[in-house]
């Protein structure tokens, strides 16, 4: 057993999960013949980063989230990913951040999944992560980041010691905690919802979570996505960088 397995062991066995099934209807004007997931970013799918950053911490498998035109990322990526066995959940209809998850829990045999948005990377350290969440006795957590504008994002209420108390959506406020899209979250957390039905981790999962150990990891590492083409074009210069580059 590697090193990087003994960390993760720390906190339980965990699942590595992305959710890759968005339709990146606010991209289009610059990525109109493929899923988000595949947005080139200096040659290379945006999704490929992703991967690599679990290859950073160990992983062995991945549970990867498809929906819409999800033939293009089976084919780009095919079963596995240098060292990283992928397993697909498949929608065949929208069902939403939150509703593909449970349709992936039967692939899902760990106490814990790390979650990951699909379409936005920020470094973290993974062990790090961990250890707070135990050091905190949490049940669950985010990573909260930083931002100086925050006003087109929705923000993160927390009390002193960490604890997520609630979400704020969009404001004019200017800089604040924002959900930086990566959750460990234990399986029984989503107890009681039917697959096959659309969720929103955002609006259906979050809220309800807030009367439990929920706890945000505060980082000021940089935080990018591809939502738009704004900030499509400020990713792909944050990874012209040759330090940033292979950052995880």
């Amino acid at each position: 057993m590697t090193d990087r397995q003994q960390n993760l062991n720390r906190f339980h066995e965990i699942t590595p999960v992305i959710l890759a099934g968005g339709k990146g209807t606010r991209l289009r004007s610059v990525v109109s013949d493929r899923p988000k997931a595949l947005a080139q970013v200096n040659g290379r799918p945006f999704l490929s980063v992703l991967l690599d950053q679990l290859l950073a911490f160990g992983f062995q498998r991945v549970v990867l989230c498809v929906g819409y035109r999800s033939d293009q990322i089976i084919d780009t990526f095919g079963s596995t990913y240098q060292s990283l066995d992928i397993i697909y959940s498949r929608e065949t209809v929208p069902l939403g951040t939150g509703g593909a998850i449970l349709s992936a829990l039967p692939m899902i045999a760990t106490s814990y999944f790390l979650i990951h948005n699909g379409d936005s990377f920020i470094p973290y350290d993974l062990n790090a992560f961990t250890s707070y969440l135990k050091r905190k006795k949490a049940e669950g957590g985010l990573i909260a980041s930083y931002r100086e504008n925050g006003s087109s994002c929705g923000q993160i209420i927390f009390n002193p010691d960490q604890r997520i108390t609630g979400f704020m959506e969009k404001s004019s406020q200017a800089a604040g905690w924002v959900n930086a899209g990566i959750y460990l979250i234990p399986r029984n957390w989503f107890a009681g919802y039917i697959a096959g039905k659309p969720y929103s981790m955002e609006f259906d999962f979050l809220p309800g979570w807030t009367t439990r150990k929920f706890y945000a990891f505060r980082s000021r590492n940089p935080f990018i996505d591809i939502g738009t083409p704004e900030s499509y074009r400020s990713c792909e210069q944050y990874f012209s960088s040759p330090i940033l580059r292979g950052c995880v």
